[in-house]
């Protein structure tokens, strides 16, 4: 019963990701600050200030997700855990991630 219930708040997740409501912010987010980055430079004060504002971001969108489906931060994590165990699922969720970054 617990793997059903993790399956249920991975695919939860999984289909919040995939709205509206989490992609707009974070395309908006990338457009806005892609040109900032030179593949030269390979860190600098700028760049930590960027990925602290989105590392923001992706938290009020992953907490407004948690709020919405009633699901508490420990759930959700141990769903990711047991999903990532499963090595099928892991492939398929990194090929779809390489597919989609490609």
């Amino acid at each position: 019963m617990a793997s059903k219930r993790a399956e249920y708040i991975f695919d939860e997740l999984l289909c919040f990701l995939g709205t509206p409501f989490f992609q707009i912010p974070v395309y908006s987010f990338i457009e806005n600050y892609c040109l900032v980055f030179d593949g030269s430079i390979q860190d600098s004060e700028e760049y930590r200030a960027i990925h602290k504002e989105y590392k923001c971001l992706i938290d009020s969108l992953l907490q407004a997700f948690q709020e919405d489906s009633g699901l508490s931060h420990d759930q959700i994590i141990q769903a990711l855990h047991n999903m990532n165990a499963k090595t099928d699922i892991r492939e398929i969720f990194q090929v779809t991630i390489l597919i989609y970054v490609n």
